[in-house]
């Protein structure tokens, strides 16, 4: 049985963010519980590393991501994901890319959940390219990620 108070959370912070998202977290939010998340710290919210840096450590051990919410500020960019306890921007192989635009919401919903890309840890950094360590103008607001051990 899902953690119906992950659910909950996830479904209250939907309500502010744009219509598509909402949309989309309602969706996840009734999947969610076939999902087996097992504690509220499913739900995780971060600031990651701008550019050439230490990647932002959301988890040191294997990880499943279900979904990632990024609440950009002026500047449009990339998320690189990092199959690692410990990373650097740029420089640390990155496993999932995702793009944003600038003063947009990005939803990014993973179906069933990404059961073997993280299976070390999972760090997190932001950069103008996907391949690069540059960083964007104005860093994210935040990024919010529906993960599980």
């Amino acid at each position: 049985m899902g953690n119906a108070a992950a659910i909950y959370t996830a479904k209250l912070r939907a309500q502010y963010l744009g219509d598509g998202i909402a949309h989309a977290m309602e969706n996840l939010g009734e999947t969610m519980g076939r999902l087996q998340l097992p504690d509220d710290g499913a739900v995780v919210t971060i600031a990651p590393q701008n550019g050439t840096g230490a990647a932002t450590v959301v988890r040191t051990a294997a990880t499943k991501l279900y979904a990632v919410i990024i609440s950009p500020s002026g500047s449009g960019g990339y998320l690189q994901l990092i199959n690692a306890a410990a990373g650097t921007v740029g420089v640390t192989a990155f496993d999932m890319s995702l793009p944003f635009q600038a003063n947009k919401d990005e939803a990014f919903i993973i179906y069933p959940g990404n059961q073997a890309a993280f299976g070390t840890g999972l760090c997190a950094g932001i950069s103008t390219v996907a391949k690069t360590s540059t960083a964007i103008g104005t860093t994210v607001n935040s990024v919010t990620l529906i993960i599980a051990p």
